[in-house]
């Protein structure tokens, strides 16, 4: 079994994977963001709504997670790191 200091450690790394995903995927939603700025007005066809018909729910998704829920998960582990750190050493 882990001590607590065991998942002290892992939950600080998990955090910092966790906010560079984020990180990552801010910057993967702005530049998919820049590339259909310069795309639409040259893509109007049938393949694009197609396309913005399958795109759009998954890109509302990740929006949510990128402004809402990563943010939140973040702040929740940060809650709980500084409830161990206080558990551990006072």
């Amino acid at each position: 079994m882990a001590s607590m200091d065991d998942v002290f450690e892992r939950m600080q790394m998990f955090r910092i994977v966790l906010q560079r995903f984020q990180e990552s995927l801010e910057g993967s939603l702005s530049d998919l963001r820049n590339r259909h700025d310069e795309v639409d007005p040259h893509w109007q066809d049938e393949a694009r709504r197609f396309y913005d018909a399958h795109y759009g729910p998954l890109h509302e998704m990740l929006l949510r997670y990128v402004q809402d829920q990563g943010p939140n998960y973040l702040n929740f582990l940060d809650m709980k790191l500084r409830a161990i750190e206080g558990y551990l050493h006072g």
